[in-house]
């Protein structure tokens, strides 16, 4: 494997790596973030998903570039990874707790990341959520595997067009996204970070998708500790420990945007 390592892009997954540079892509091998935490790349899951260059990491969880190795097409996985309760991972992959009485809020936040992959692949039909197209258990903890989006984020978005480009789109989207939170409201869930971060666009700029729902819950949800949401486009409520949120927080989010 050493071998096919040395030519195979962590990006398009195809053998065309040479001196540190993909013919068929053009990644440079400098764009690697390399980071302790991460899986290297190549890593297999699931004995079918080939993991290749990460894309980033949250605060629950790290997102890697994939390709099904079943059916040679690309996809993201994302792995349920609580930074603030583990001390890293052994050279296998297993993720080991900083403390062990960590263990009861490790499993319920793995169980609550197993069933936000159940509950969004109910929503496949909504096309401006992202699909989740398989989801399962490995090194300790969960992964679950989504459909890869070629576009930016709105931030980018926003940076690469003008004024009037934006207000064109941004009529566009505020339905799009409006239809598609109701929708995620009527399913009985709460987004709960609504942010221009997690919306992307299309490469060709025809859809918008929504990704991380992982302050995801049903009805309504409590802030027991911490602030949730990103912090400039969260509700007021959403700042305030010990306070019930519901859906009117991802509509006020929106309305920010």
């Amino acid at each position: 494997m050493a071998g096919l390592e040395e030519k195979l892009c962590p990006v398009c997954f195809q053998e065309a790596m040479e001196h540190g540079e993909c013919r068929n892509c053009g990644y440079h091998a400098e764009e690697s973030s390399a980071v302790k935490d991460y899986l290297a790349p190549f890593t297999i899951l699931k004995e079918k998903y080939l993991l290749g260059k990460s894309l980033g990491q949250g605060g629950f969880g790290i997102t890697y570039l994939a390709e099904n190795m079943q059916s040679g097409l690309r996809c993201c996985i994302k792995e349920y990874f609580p930074s603030g309760l583990l001390q890293g991972r052994t050279p296998d992959g297993a993720l080991i707790l900083a403390d062990e009485e960590n263990r009861p809020e490790y499993e319920e936040g793995k169980q609550q990341f197993i069933e936000e992959a159940c509950a969004l692949q109910e929503l496949r039909e909504n096309i401006s959520v992202v699909d989740i197209l398989d989801f399962f258990e490995e090194n300790g903890t969960a992964y679950f595997a989504m459909e890869l989006i070629e576009g930016c984020n709105l931030r980018v978005f926003r940076k690469n067009h003008n004024p009037k480009q934006t207000l064109k789109m941004a009529l566009q989207m505020l339905f799009l996204l409006g239809s598609s939170l109701a929708e995620v409201h009527r399913f009985g869930m709460i987004h709960g970070d609504i942010s221009p971060e997690n919306i992307l666009i299309t490469r060709n700029g025809s859809n918008v998708k929504l990704i991380d729902f992982g302050l995801s819950d049903t009805d309504s949800y409590s802030i027991l500790k911490h602030p949730a949401g990103t912090l400039k486009y969260a509700s007021p409520e959403q700042q305030v420990p010990q306070t019930t949120i519901d859906n009117k927080a991802d509509i006020y989010s929106l309305g920010v945007i």
